[in-house]
Formats: structure tokens, sequence, C-alpha cells
């Protein structure tokens, strides 16, 4: 099952690196509102790591209500398809061996979707 998910994951990143464009961001505009730098924690409870900050909240003048609601669903499939599944082994204490399992070998980035 491990196998499956992980194609899942890797195919789901793949199709979400493709659909990405650039975006012209436009000079901001000043809505009364700054930018607060806060821990990752605060923003995603879920992620215990207090020692990261980020932004408090995205600027009005560069949310996407589609990326928001594709990162929505990549968040609830994870959920279902979680990323961790006991009985694995461990993470090779080798990080090029590590990354290496971690991610999509280059020859695999163009599979017939």
């Amino acid at each position: 099952m491990w196998s499956a998910r992980k194609l899942f994951r890797n195919r789901l990143a793949i199709l979400k690196f493709r659909a990405n464009r650039s975006v012209t961001i436009p000079v901001p505009r000043d809505d009364g509102r700054r930018l607060g730098v806060v821990s990752l924690a605060s923003q995603f409870p879920g992620i215990p790591v207090p020692n990261i900050r980020a932004a408090d909240h995205v600027p009005a003048d560069e949310a996407s209500a589609l990326k928001h609601t594709v990162y929505d669903a990549q968040v609830a499939l994870y959920r279902g398809l979680s990323p961790m599944e006991p009985g694995l082994p461990s993470i090779d204490a080798d990080p090029n061996k590590a990354l290496e399992e971690a991610y999509t070998k280059p020859s695999c980035l163009n599979p017939p979707m």
C-alpha cells in the first residue's frame, strides 16, 4: 500500500508543478492591514515547528481562491492517504540516500497521466 500512496503523492506533486504558472503580482494596495510575523505552528497547528516564522495572512492581492481550494483538497487527501504508515523502515542516516528515496527520479517526471 505504501508504494501506491507514494506514487499517488508524487503524481499529484508533478501535476501541481506542471499546472503552476508565473503570476504577475501588482503593486500592493494599502488595505490598512500590515503583514505580521508569526510562528509556523500558529498558522498550521498540526505542524509542531515553533521556531520557523511565517506571515500571518496572505495579502488579498496575492490570494488565489483556486490555489487555496487545491491546497485544502490536498490536505484532505493526505488525511485519508497519510504519508505515515506503521512498519516502514527508518529514514536512511545518509542524507543523499534519504533524498533519493523521498523524491521522484527525473526519469519519472514525464510519465503518461
